[in-house]
């Protein structure tokens, strides 16, 4: 999965595709693409332009497993948005699920690589999610406004590191 991510963040097409089998499967519940129904894709080709499309968004994701299954896991601000799960077979990734349900999200058994830290322990706003992701965020980060209207001075300001 650190592969699969590296290629979506550098936007290395050609990388996508040796790590896709040509018959690979996507599937996306409703909540992913908003349009109140879900989406599959079929094909190396198709996958490999859809992941290349959420580059933007791969700075947010993270390698974790989910149900022991390898997956990738995005939290934008420290609060969980969607899982992708893997299937991997010889040929490379044969499926891929992508979840953005909160129903569903808050019932998946997720540990963070490489702390070890399982979310269902944890509140659903992410504690978890955001020690680990703010572990990983390149310093000096944006500053956030608090509900009070005091600025956070330096780190998350969910956590304070």
């Amino acid at each position: 999965m650190r592969a699969y991510l590296a290629a979506t963040r550098t936007g290395d097409f050609e990388a996508l595709l040796t790590l896709l089998d040509p018959d690979v499967e996507l599937r996306a519940d409703a909540a992913v693409i908003g349009a109140g129904r879900p989406l599959t894709l079929q094909g190396a080709l198709v996958v490999a332009k859809s992941a290349l499309s959420a580059a933007p968004r791969a700075r947010f994701t993270t390698v974790a497993l989910v149900g022991g299954k390898p997956a990738l896991v995005m939290a934008p601000l420290g609060h969980l948005s969607l899982v992708i799960e893997f299937t991997v077979a010889d040929t490379g990734v044969v499926e891929i699920e992508i979840t953005a349900d909160r129903a569903r999200l808050q019932r998946l058994d997720i540990t963070l690589d490489p702390n070890g830290i399982t979310y269902p322990d944890m509140v659903w706003t992410g504690a978890a999610i955001i020690r680990a992701w703010c572990d990983r965020s390149p310093r000096p980060r944006p500053r956030y406004r608090h509900g009070c209207g005091r600025r956070a001075c330096a780190g998350c300001w969910r956590c304070g590191s």
